[in-house]
């Protein structure tokens, strides 16, 4: 492996996040030095793993409340994280919103001094049919003003999601890169047949890491599609990002005690540990009904996390036909099973032909890893460097 050579990048977010993890660890074993800037406070025992350097307020949250007492309690802290801030030297940034006003904040403070690459991880002017009732003023502007005055735009998912956005913003006239991180391969599980719940206890086992909201419209459309499965005696396993009270479970099974016991929430799991953790279910399950607010078309760009996980943790993937961009790779190399909807799912299910599956999982992932591919994305900076874009 050829290591990179003065070549510093800076990853500027809320706090990091998986797809940092994964980037900035390949990074750091080319020899190239990350940094990471954020405003939360974070585990920095694991981040020393991802982050040669890392540039922190510390804050538990961003209520003005809390700001203002950690002003006073330590206002050093303050002046010394945007000391270096404003006195940082890199060859590039890469800024993940949201939040828009933070990723603003960062490509007005860095502009002149190197390439600035903004990465929307959720693109919300393009997600929205009509984004000025769904989103704030201040996330219409934060966007637009990033999109603006980038000097270059990442996205995870297909780029076509720009055409999405308003043509006066002139995206197409800068330079630009598909890079997901995809499957990481320091969180590679092996083969564990005899590990599973299916192979102990019987029956088929899907899972899926999932943010549900009781609340939102999205939920609301997920929880019938939830409970179609049960019905078929598939058992469903939720690993949420919140915690989930007993009457909002009631809210998916319709408090009918049958459906209740193929239903199964976990607790969040760390980022790290999440491919051993569902390696021992049957299928990861990627599938979602976008609420009347949302553009329906905008799925065909876009690329569930998710899915990294299932490749990391070696289970095939049940893809719903929608998420185009995804779904081309899953049909070409043969990784899981296409559905259009939940109808027959049991019978598609048993049709398929699991042993071959994990097989190409294994070729697949090794050669679409975030290490495999960061080459990709050390030549995009390179090019930015050269051309002296600032």
């Amino acid at each position: 492996m050829v290591k990179e050579k003065n070549l510093r990048i800076i990853f500027a977010q809320l706090k990091p996040y998986v797809w940092q993890y994964k980037v900035a660890s390949a990074l750091k074993e080319r020899g190239i030095k990350t940094i990471s800037i954020s405003l939360l406070s974070f585990n920095e025992h694991r981040l020393k793993d991802y982050f040669e350097e890392r540039i922190s307020l510390n804050l538990s949250n961003l209520k003005p409340k809390t700001i203002f007492l950690e002003f006073i309690k330590n206002p050093l802290n303050f002046f010394k994280f945007f000391y270096k801030i404003f006195t940082i030297k890199a060859d590039s940034a890469i800024i993940q919103g949201p939040p828009l006003y933070l990723t603003s904040f960062f490509i007005k403070i860095f502009k002149n001094k190197f390439p600035r690459i903004f990465f929307s991880y959720d693109i919300l002017s393009a997600l929205y049919k009509e984004p000025q009732k769904d989103m704030t003023k201040e996330q219409i502007f934060g966007e637009k003003y990033s999109f603006n005055n980038c000097d270059a735009i990442l996205n995870k998912g297909s780029i076509k999601e720009l055409e999405l956005l308003p043509n006066h913003w002139m995206l197409n006239k800068k330079p630009s890169i598909e890079f997901s991180g995809y499957p990481f391969s320091k969180w590679f599980v092996e083969d564990s047949f005899k590990k599973k719940i299916s192979y102990k206890e019987g029956g088929i086992h899907l899972v899926c890491p999932a943010t549900i909201l009781p609340n939102s419209q999205s939920t609301f459309i997920f929880f019938p599609i939830i409970r179609d499965i049960l019905k078929q005696k598939i058992h469903m396993h939720i690993y949420p990002n919140e915690k989930i009270s007993k009457k909002d479970l009631k809210k998916i099974t319709l408090n009918n005690n049958k459906l209740e016991r193929y239903l199964h929430i976990h607790r969040y799991v760390s980022p790290e540990n999440l491919s051993k953790e569902i390696s021992k279910y049957d299928f990861g399950f990627f599938f979602s009904e976008f609420g009347t607010n949302l553009r329906q078309e905008q799925k065909k760009y876009a690329l569930g996390m998710k899915c990294s996980s299932y490749l990391e943790a070696l289970i095939p993937i049940i893809i719903q036909k929608d998420f185009e961009f995804i779904s081309k790779d899953v049909a070409k190399n043969n990784l899981g099973i296409i559905i259009q909807d939940v109808k027959n799912l049991k019978a598609k299910i048993k049709k398929f032909d699991y042993k071959k599956s994990i097989k190409n999982i294994k070729r697949f992932r090794e050669e679409n890893s975030t290490e495999e591919n960061i080459n990709r994305l050390i030549k995009f900076v390179r090019d930015l460097k050269k051309k002296n874009v600032k």
